[in-house]
């Protein structure tokens, strides 16, 4: 049995009773208005009974594929006697500004479609959502969806930089990835897909997809070249007969796109100094040069800064306070108070909080002594004079503690302050002495009150000319 029987039944019911009106001459009042009240029953019965029993369908939605973006067509269909209602905007309603469906509409891009089925604007089914996505390839993506207007339309993609060169493999990390949704929105895409994963010299097209949009990045590599070298040597005089320390000399790249590189597998031509005085040495990496002057000594004259000594070594008068006092080598990252670093072998002292250490003997003094062994292969034939300076590391500037120095030659006296040096010694202390060609060794000692952040001090050889 259809459901729209009983609606067809009290309906014809209504229309015999309307027309037994006219054809049948009713005279008593009582009865001709008992079939009027009939009629109206019947269609009010039949009216209801189409609103209550018959379920609104549901209009089916469909799009056609074609070959241009025009020939793309949308279709709906829908039961008698019902209508479909649309709206081609996100957030429209098609019961308020719908139109009738009468014949297919076109879809040229990306767009959102609302629809619902409805009699004359008094009956209404619910209301349907789909976006429709057309894909870079043509083909369309039908999507039902609760949001309109969410679903993706387009992306732009970007490089994030310029530092691509050929042979390097691409990443999602290496790019910036923006979708368009059909209703407006931007958004950033964290998932896609990317051809080709590797870049080539020359130009490359890349393009980046997300579910069948694409953008194409177009990457231009190259591979930088060398335009030229630049070589500094950063050593000291050497002696003739040496070999030229590497290590030493800092070689440097400019390529063609700016950039500068370290350069560490280059060659030098000659290898080994002969000759006293300055000595031109070619540099030499791929097909690239540079020049450097090398100041050379001779055998004799040949002094690097602590060459004049074999070595040296702490040593302690006072045992008891042997932990509180350090020795070492200067730090390149330590200064002394005015901010000079000083590169090098140059030693530096600290002397610690002795204080406690040391109360049971009555006094906060402490013995301390740097002895210095003369290296017996260094030429003293004619005497050697050995200036330097006493600088106070920056870290104890403002100190209390203060120290007397003297040195000695083979135990005799040479130089020794003229007033304590504390940590607010701001200028450095000079020293200066004389080497005999049957020296032995060079003491300094030191006698230091070391209270509160202790006291250190660099001890800062002059070249000897």
């Amino acid at each position: 049995m259809s459901k729209y029987v009983l609606t067809i039944v009290f309906g014809i019911l209504g229309l015999i009773l309307g027309l037994s009106n006219k054809i049948v001459k009713i005279e008593d009042k009582k009865e001709k208005n008992i079939r009027v009240i009939l009629l109206v029953i019947s269609f009010i019965i039949a009216i209801g009974n189409l609103l209550v029993q018959t379920d609104v369908p549901e209009p089916e939605f469909y799009m056609t594929n074609g070959d241009n973006d025009s020939d793309n067509k949308g279709y709906f269909q829908v039961e008698y006697p019902f209508s479909t209602y649309y709206t081609l905007e996100p957030y429209g309603d098609p019961k308020e500004t719908g139109i009738k469906y009468k014949k297919p509409f076109k879809v040229e891009k990306s767009c959102s479609v609302r629809y619902a089925a409805g009699i004359k604007g008094i009956v209404w089914g619910t209301v349907k959502s789909e976006d429709i996505v057309l894909k870079s390839n043509g083909q369309l993506d039908v999507i039902a969806t609760d949001e309109p207007g969410r679903s993706i339309a387009e992306i732009t993609a970007y490089l994030k930089g310029n530092n691509i060169l050929p042979g390097d493999k691409l990443d999602k990390k290496d790019f910036i990835v923006k979708g368009k949704t059909i209703a407006g929105d931007t958004v950033t895409i964290d998932e896609f897909k990317i051809s080709p994963t590797k870049v080539v010299e020359g130009e490359n097209k890349v393009v980046i997809d997300y579910k069948g949009l694409e953008s194409q990045v177009d990457i231009w590599t190259h591979t930088p070249q060398i335009m030229s070298i630049k070589a500094e040597y950063k050593g000291e005089d050497i002696v003739t007969g040496t070999k030229i320390p590497k290590d030493d000399i800092k070689v440097t790249a400019t390529y063609d796109d700016g950039h500068v590189e370290k350069i560490n597998d280059f060659e030098l031509n000659p290898a080994v100094v002969t000759v006293e005085g300055e000595n031109n040495i070619k540099v030499l990496y791929e097909k690239f040069s540079d020049n450097l002057v090398i100041n050379v000594l001779g055998n004799k004259k040949a002094i690097e800064k602590e060459a004049l000594f074999n070595n040296c070594y702490e040593k302690d008068i006072d045992v008891g306070a042997m932990d509180q006092v350090g020795f070492g080598k200067w730090e390149s990252e330590k200064k002394d108070v005015q901010g000079n670093t000083y590169e090098g072998n140059q030693p530096y002292i600290t002397m610690g909080n002795l204080f406690n250490q040391i109360q049971d003997a009555g006094d906060s003094y402490i013995d301390a002594a740097v002895v210095y062994i003369v290296n017996p292969d260094y030429d003293l034939s004619e005497g050697v004079h050995v200036k330097g300076k006493f600088v106070v590391i920056d870290q104890y500037l403002g100190s209390d503690a203060y120290t007397d120095i003297s040195i000695k030659i083979d135990g005799k006296e040479v130089w020794s302050t003229d007033a304590s040096i504390s940590g607010n010694t701001v200028s450095p202390v000079p020293f200066e002495f004389e080497l005999g060609q049957r020296d032995e060794s060079m003491t300094m000692e030191f006698q230091c009150n070391a209270l509160g952040a202790g006291l250190g001090l660099g001890i800062i050889f002059e070249e000897i000319k």
